[in-house]
């Protein structure tokens, strides 16, 4: 099991980098709700 913790502070964000943050969360939204297989080589 992996724990892990994600901390956005509290500010004023530029508008223009507000689209690569969105898809930022969305790759780790799909990446954490992806399965994994682990296998003995």
């Amino acid at each position: 099991m992996c724990k892990r913790k994600f901390i956005v502070k509290k500010g004023m964000y530029d508008k223009s980098k507000y689209e690569s943050y969105r898809k930022f969360r969305e790759t780790i939204a799909k990446t954490d709700n992806s399965k994994i297989v682990i296998t003995k080589a």
